[in-house]
């Protein structure tokens, strides 16, 4: 396990969201529940009371409850069929859509609220890819190892906007104003729009 828990808060107490599943109180470290999720790299996303788990080939929505009150379970909201290979990078939230890639590039786009697959896509250029998906205003970065950086149009329609190449590079991005911050292996950039 090499994925970060999410936090999430219900009544008032910090809840963590492991990537082995399980649902922990930060307090005191009581496990609280089982998700029935098992993530190897990724972490779990959380949005909106809803846990969104990328497993090699399935992808689950989960809602949390709204209290801590027992029996403290969450219900499956929908399972989906994803892509198959690991998940190194962890997935995006945006508008109701829910974006992810598998190792070998291939992007999935799913309705957050159903699961139905909106896209599925093999990204351009060579490499693994390790970035987590990155919202950057209306576009999603996705990178390759390789150091191919790709920007998708934030949407239900796979459209590319631009391709760019840097040095090798596993790491994700931070957006802040018009710049972008990209740590390659061997250098720290910062890219501007203009």
């Amino acid at each position: 396990m090499q994925g970060t828990p999410a936090v999430v808060t219900i009544d008032g107490k910090d809840i963590l969201v492991t990537p082995a599943g399980l649902v922990v109180a930060a307090t005191d470290g009581r496990v609280l529940a089982n998700a029935k999720f098992r993530l190897s790299y990724n972490s779990p996303l959380v949005h909106d009371g809803v846990v969104y788990a990328h497993e090699s080939g399935d992808v689950k929505a989960l809602r949390l409850p709204k209290s801590l009150d027992s029996p403290f379970e969450l219900d499956l909201l929908w399972k989906a069929r994803g892509s198959r290979g690991d998940r190194m990078s962890s997935a995006l939230y945006h508008n109701g859509l829910v974006f992810s890639v598998t190792r070998h590039g291939i992007v999935d786009a799913f309705d957050a609220s159903t699961g139905d697959v909106v896209y599925r896509k093999r990204l351009p250029g060579q490499g693994a890819a390790y970035s987590s998906a990155t919202l950057a205003g209306e576009f999603i970065f996705f990178g390759k190892a390789s150091g191919d950086a790709i920007f998708v149009r934030v949407g239900r329609e796979y459209k590319i906007v631009a391709e760019n190449e840097v040095d090798p590079f596993r790491s994700t991005p931070i957006f802040k104003d018009q710049r972008m911050y990209l740590r390659t292996n061997d250098h720290l950039y910062c890219i501007q729009n203009k």
